[in-house]
Formats: C-alpha cells, sequence, structure tokens
C-alpha cells in the first residue's frame, strides 16, 4: 500500500514518516490496505492557485481532493491525490 508524500512550499518540513504512518493507519481504518494514496504538502500561494482553478474560489483552502475512480483499470486501486496546505493552516 504505497503512499507517495510530496512537500512543496509549505513552510516547516513536516516529516514525512509520521505523515505516511497517519495515512496508512486511516487506509486502514477505512478498509482501503491495498490502495495507493498521493499526498501534496503545499503552501498558501499555491493552494489559493489550485482552487481558483478548480472551484473558482481566489482564496486558499485547507484541503483539496480529487478522486481518481474510473481514470484507471479496476485491478489498480488508487484512491486518487490529496493536496493539502502548510499544518499551521490546516486543521
Amino acid at each position: 500500500m504505497p503512499v507517495e508524500i510530496t512537500q512543496c512550499g509549505a513552510g516547516k518540513k513536516l516529516s514525512s514518516r509520521k505523515i505516511k504512518k497517519i495515512a496508512l493507519t486511516i487506509l486502514e481504518l477505512v478498509a482501503e490496505k491495498n490502495a495507493e494514496l498521493s499526498l501534496a504538502l503545499i503552501g498558501n500561494l499555491e493552494m489559493k492557485k489550485l482552487n481558483a482553478q478548480y472551484r473558482n474560489k481566489d482564496y486558499p483552502t485547507d484541503v483539496l481532493s480529487f478522486p481518481i475512480e474510473g481514470v484507471v483499470p479496476e485491478e489498480t486501486r488508487l484512491l486518487g491525490d490529496v493536496i493539502c496546505i502548510s499544518a499551521r493552516t490546516a486543521p
């Protein structure tokens, strides 16, 4: 169950190991132990751009998620991408 974590412009570098452990625990709790998940921790400026592009909202938000169902073959269980800003802003 791969969990990919990318940190870009999110300010203080967070522990990828801790984030991955939390993500794996959550995947187990929702019965998705064989799924793949991508997490990107980004800053407010990039989040504002993405929120404007995908939701027509001109401000940063705490989390954007992009489900991937129907895009890849069913035997590959990819859940999608989660993009969130720095831990200081996200709840």
